[in-house]
């Protein structure tokens, strides 16, 4: 049996104004998001991390990452979630992207990056 697949839409801490650092793991830079990536690897998923901007090219690199393959999953970082107001749009977009290019992918959402494996597994037991 192949692994499950699993893509991590998340901000990339280089976009992310000061003000609103405070929501964001404590390691630096994209190395926190990419560990969220290999805790998911280690839980036995096929996990890829895309990092996105907030808002110029996000919507573009969201749609290649779905249209890349097909998807089981889908986790929305909560700072797509919990971040700036302008980041509404952008979370709208993206759990839109998902209906469009991968309608058969569980949405999930993590409350943090420690709770990523966590939010996948919630939906990977479920039978809907």
């Amino acid at each position: 049996m192949s692994q499950k697949s699993v893509l991590v839409l998340g901000f990339d801490p280089k976009f992310v104004p000061e003000s609103e650092k405070h929501k964001f793991p404590t390691k630096s830079g994209a190395a926190a998001v990419y560990a969220i990536e290999d805790q998911v690897k280690a839980a036995n998923y096929d996990a890829k991390s895309v990092l996105v901007d907030q808002g110029e090219t996000a919507v573009e690199v969201a749609t290649e990452a779905l249209k890349s393959r097909q998807w089981d999953f889908v986790c929305i970082g909560a700072g797509v979630r919990l971040g700036p107001e302008s980041a509404v749009l952008l979370l709208e977009n993206f759990i839109n992207l998902v209906y469009e290019y991968a309608p058969q992918a569980k949405l999930c959402f993590n409350e943090s990056p420690d709770t990523t494996v966590a939010a996948v597994k919630r939906w990977d037991v479920r039978v809907c």
